[in-house]
């Protein structure tokens, strides 16, 4: 379990990254908003950032997001 919630972070990070809303994150994963926001509270703590633009250099730089992927 503890596989899929590190894995589940990994993928809302990369969709945050991308640009995505907190909404639009919910509608593709099947999730609730409520998790999304949690996910995403959860992520910027462990990650020691206060902002998307933060968490998205972070993801840049750890290979979570190419960089062609995210000018696209």
């Amino acid at each position: 379990q503890r596989q899929m919630c590190i894995r589940d972070r990994r993928e809302i990070l990369k969709l945050m990254a991308l640009g995505k809303t907190t909404k639009e994150i919910a509608a593709e994963r099947f999730l609730s908003v409520y998790t999304v926001m949690t996910h995403r509270k959860n992520i910027f703590r462990k990650l020691e950032v206060n902002n998307v633009h933060e968490a998205t250099k972070y993801a840049l730089r750890a290979g979570i997001v190419d960089v062609v992927e995210y000018y696209i």
